[in-house]
């Protein structure tokens, strides 16, 4: 299992991961640097 963290989001977005299923795309060969989580769900920061 591999935990993954974002500086870009704002705000704590707990409330709207809650019953999500995210994707996120990784490079099988370097995970922990190259990787992407789709967030085009989260509202905005205000």
């Amino acid at each position: 299992m591999i935990t993954f963290s974002s500086d870009k989001v704002r705000y704590d977005p707990t409330q709207f991961v809650k019953d999500k299923e995210l994707k996120v795309w990784i490079d099988p060969h370097n995970p922990k640097k190259n990787h992407y989580m789709d967030t085009s769900f989260l509202p905005p920061a205000s």
